[in-house]
């Protein structure tokens, strides 16, 4: 089951569900179709893929990954644990 959330006082939503995936042969990332649907209906065309917690694949709107940019920015560059943090969770996006 896949859900959504709107995020009180933004103009983004979260979604919550868990699903089994793979690359195909050439390396390609296959969106499950109850996400994609969700995107559809909530016309969520631009994505931001990028390593998860626990081997997971976080995938965010538009509006969602530049919020979490502007909250990240507001840490020091000397914060050794917001480096770490920048390093693993930037690091490693897709659009």
């Amino acid at each position: 089951q896949v859900v959504t959330e709107s995020l009180k006082g933004t103009n983004t939503s979260m979604y919550y569900g868990e699903h089994s995936s793979s690359l195909d042969d050439k390396g390609r990332f296959n969106v499950p179709k109850a996400f994609r649907t969700l995107m559809d209906t909530f016309k969520h065309r631009d994505w931001y893929m990028t390593r998860g917690f626990d081997r997971c694949v976080a995938l965010y709107p538009h509006e969602t990954w530049q919020s979490i940019v502007s909250q990240a920015n507001h840490y020091s560059i000397m914060d050794a644990r917001a480096i770490d943090f920048r390093r693993l969770f930037f690091g490693s996006v897709a659009e």
